[in-house]
């Protein structure tokens, strides 16, 4: 796996981007952040983890109608849909969590590979709806829970930098304490 940035570059440099280039993303650039996710800490290490990949112009623009928040997909080349596999994992929040682990793996290798993306959830018990969407997209059986899609594509355009909540106010020690 070869990237192209420091880690700590990827991650203060990685940003939601929503707009894509046209430009179709190289197979071995997928595998490659598939790989990252794969290398993704795990409960019991199960890595119960499985990756959809969609290049179909037709399914992502269904995709992309999941929830109100989910219409930048359409603009994207390719999507990843990360689900979590209930059969290796049989508990819902372990299993999701260790599938959000390897999602955020594969955000800074999208970054680092100088492509882009934008976190999408789809796994909500507030708005069952999208998931039974794409469920029923993807023919999925009952075990198999879609936590959420990746629209990947060169960036259209560039993203200023983060503002971060200052870590003075995020740490605390040995107990927590209100801070203003």
């Amino acid at each position: 796996m070869v990237m192209q940035m420091e880690i700590s570059d990827a991650i203060k440099t990685r940003r939601s981007i929503r707009s894509f280039k046209k430009d179709p993303v190289p197979d071995d650039l997928l595998r490659q952040i598939i790989e990252a996710g794969a290398f993704a800490p795990s409960s019991h290490n199960t890595q119960p983890w499985e990756f959809i990949i969609i290049k179909d112009r037709t399914t992502i623009e269904k995709l992309s109608r999941t929830h109100e928040w989910s219409a930048h997909l359409k603009g994207a080349p390719v999507v990843i849909v990360a689900c979590g596999n209930l059969k290796k994992r049989d508990h819902v929040f372990p299993c999701m969590v260790s599938v959000a682990l390897a999602v955020e793996n594969m955000l800074l290798a999208i970054n680092s590979l100088g492509l882009a993306t934008c976190w999408t959830y789809i796994h909500n018990p507030e708005l069952p709806r999208a998931e039974k969407n794409v469920k029923e997209t993807f023919g999925l059986p009952d075990h198999i829970i879609p936590l959420c899609m990746l629209p990947i594509g060169y960036p259209a355009s560039t993203q200023k930098n983060k503002k971060i909540v200052k870590t003075e106010k995020i740490i605390h020690y040995e107990k927590y304490s209100e801070k203003s």
